[in-house]
């Protein structure tokens, strides 16, 4: 299933956490800090202008790596989070993908298979649609990208939902327990009275997961719905540097927060 950390993997808090990191990461803060660390030990255990001076300019070299990796590199850290972050999305939708849709038809599910095929149409169209305004270089296409992939991988969540509802009700029989029903209902024993419960316990059981199953399909629906309004937002924008941006991330957010919103539900 789709965790709730890698529904986090687009927002931009969470690029600038991954670019902090890369840069801690980095040779340059890497080295400039052990370089620092060593001189600041050298003026306290051997007191001289040489070591002195090599102590104030360890923290100066390292605030300056700090700066140019900040300035620099920072970018670069940001595109490489965002492709990684796509392709392992795309790996799992694509892998998810052809398992569902052997699991739906085992079931017998016609409009979860249905939904895989618009989800894969739609999404599609989108991303076509995304790289004719954006660049696949820009932060922002790897971004919106990235948040539609959720959209998708939370649907397929959802069917897998589905899948486990209906296989678990696979082997009850509603028109054979009803009859059952009728005919324990004109016994006055005791016994007949129990075996009766019973079966309206399992038939009970089987709406519920029917019902369930209903939910989950709706909820995929409008998913559906909130991609092709995003991406007709996407065609109609005006992709002048910054209104862009500023014009598609209400609905961007709006998208992230259906796939947020998917997620929660797949944990009840």
């Amino acid at each position: 299933m789709t965790t709730l950390t890698s529904q986090k993997h687009f927002t931009q808090e969470s690029i600038d956490r991954a670019v902090r990191k890369r840069i801690l990461a980095s040779p340059i803060i890497l080295y400039s800090g052990v370089a620092a660390s060593l001189a600041g030990l050298s003026a306290a255990l051997f007191a001289s202008p040489l070591t002195l001076g090599l102590a104030v300019a360890g923290p100066v070299l390292l605030l300056a790596g700090w700066q140019f990796e900040k300035r620099v590199r920072a970018r670069h850290y940001s595109l490489n989070y965002l492709e990684e972050a796509n392709l392992q999305l795309q790996s799992e939708r694509t892998a998810k993908t052809a398992q569902l849709v052997e699991k739906l038809r085992e079931v017998r599910s016609r409009q979860g298979i249905h939904q895989i095929r618009l989800l894969n149409g739609k999404f599609r169209n989108f991303q076509e649609i995304l790289a004719q305004k954006f660049s696949p270089g820009e932060l922002t296409y790897g971004r919106y990208l990235g948040i539609a992939e959720q959209v998708f991988l939370a649907s397929l969540d959802n069917l897998e939902r589905v899948f486990l509802a209906l296989k678990s009700i696979a082997t009850v029989d509603p028109d054979e327990q009803q009859q059952r029903l009728q005919e324990l209902e004109r016994d006055d024993s005791k016994i007949a009275a129990e075996e009766a419960e019973t079966l309206r316990q399992r038939l009970k059981l089987r709406q519920e997961q029917i019902e369930r199953v209903q939910k989950l399909l709706l909820q995929n629906e409008k998913a559906l719905t909130e991609i092709d309004h995003v991406t007709t937002q996407v065609a109609t924008v005006v992709t002048e540097k910054g209104r862009a941006e500023l014009a598609l991330e209400p609905a961007m957010e709006e998208l992230r927060r259906l796939a947020e919103r998917a997620q929660d539900y797949t944990q009840h």
